[in-house]
């Protein structure tokens, strides 16, 4: 064997440089510029997109970039990463993860609820349900969505005079007044307190007043649910009020652009939540809160804004809005476990059926085995509150955020 002063004679390189690779033989030094990110940083970015497609997520170049920006940022690094690192990336980790083009479907089967959709979901739920041992765990499977609310009233029917060609309604609401809610129930019957999202810039007190007990609040633009706020429910919301419980979690959402970011899946993973992803266009079938849940509170909120306004109020004041919800909630019991356990065996998620929702496909000419009724056995308490205390709004560039809990 040559030594490595006479290796580095004969082959041009520093002594130190080989001595170096005999102590470190798997030592992996690259050719060309150094990258930004080290081995570590970039493994762990190579893990977070490996996570994306078991949640039902397309990582798609837009969605890649924008995470490697917050993890760059998350680093401090003032450098942008653009396409051209995002390719070398991937090449670099060919051995983990590749692009893939996807394939075009028919208008008609992406648009539609297809017995592809559905036969695919099912086979993912019951591989998750299966890999995590959460066939007979109800009170550890979740379903999250958000609710708008308006002062809109449902018309009724009426018996008027022949003659008569129109029938107005004299209390209904102008359908201008709009808010939101993200809600969060649980197989096992139970419900989360929401947190209510008004339109705005600033968050006033009064608004949070004669609220439900552990509801939360928040502002945005237009009172639409967006990134931040998602993040902020997940991270004050839904993992404090689910602490109790055993892990892990299966969380099943939509596919809402603001359910995404590089916080969402670090906070998913460092608390042990799964996160499923519904199929586009089958959220009226597939998803729990929509297959029952939403229908009754539909017909529930209708009824306490028509008595809000007889009241003589013409419409909907922001300040009515946290108490008129939780007369929503209490009074009227439109959360109520027994809607909430029948919304997931409805939807075939538990008791898992992976026979449910057959009949919503769209084109149906196939035959199916019949879905058995699954009766309910345990009905556990309600909802997952924690004590009530308002805190002061903190403010950011895009909500500003209150937090009862």
């Amino acid at each position: 064997d040559m030594d490595s002063k006479a290796a580095s004679i004969e082959f041009k390189v520093p002594a130190s440089t080989i001595r170096q690779h005999r102590r470190e033989p798997t030592l992996n030094i690259r050719a060309g510029r150094s990258s930004y990110l080290n081995s570590n940083e970039e493994s762990h970015f190579v893990s977070l997109l490996q996570l994306l497609p078991e949640y039902g997520f397309d990582v798609t170049k837009a969605l890649a970039l924008q995470l490697a920006a917050e993890y760059f940022e998350s680093l401090e690094f003032t450098t942008q990463p653009g396409s051209k690192w995002l390719n070398s990336f991937v090449k670099r980790h060919s051995d983990d993860i590749i692009w893939k083009k996807q394939e075009k479907l028919e208008r008609a089967r992406a648009e539609a609820f297809t017995e592809q959709n559905r036969s695919g979901w099912f086979k993912t739920l019951k591989d998750v349900l299966i890999k995590h041992d959460l066939f007979d765990k109800p009170n550890q499977i979740f379903n999250a969505d958000e609710y708008g609310f308006s002062d809109k009233t449902k018309g009724q029917w009426v018996i008027v005079n022949s003659s008569c060609r129109h029938a107005f309604e004299s209390n209904g609401g102008t359908g201008k007044d709009y808010r939101t809610a993200l809600i969060c129930i649980a197989a096992g019957g139970q419900v989360l307190p929401p947190l209510l999202i008004y339109a705005g810039k600033h968050l006033i007190n009064t608004w949070c007043r004669g609220g439900l007990e552990g509801a939360h609040y928040g502002v945005t633009k237009k009172g639409w649910i967006n990134t931040y706020m998602y993040e902020y429910w997940l991270e004050n919301l839904f993992i404090p009020s689910t602490s109790h419980l055993k892990r892990p979690l299966l969380l099943i959402i939509d596919d809402h652009a603001s359910h995404i970011s590089l916080k969402i899946v670090n906070l998913l993973k460092a608390n042990q939540i799964i996160c499923l992803m519904l199929p586009s266009h089958s959220t009226h079938a597939l998803q729990p809160l929509d297959v029952v849940v939403f229908n009754s509170v539909k017909h529930d909120w209708s009824k306490l804004v028509k008595n809000h306004l007889r009241e003589g109020n013409k419409s909907i004041k922001n300040s009515d809005f946290a108490r008129l919800i939780k007369n929503l909630f209490i009074e009227i019991a439109a959360f109520s476990p027994t809607r909430i356990v029948s919304s997931f065996a409805r939807a075939g998620v538990s008791p898992f059926d992976e026979n449910a929702m057959c009949h919503k496909v769209a084109n149906n000419t196939s035959i199916y085995p019949t879905t058995q009724s699954s009766s309910i056995h345990h009905v556990p308490t309600n909802i997952l509150q924690p004590r009530l205390v308002c805190a002061t709004p903190s403010m950011s560039s895009n909500s500003t955020t209150i937090s009862c809990s």
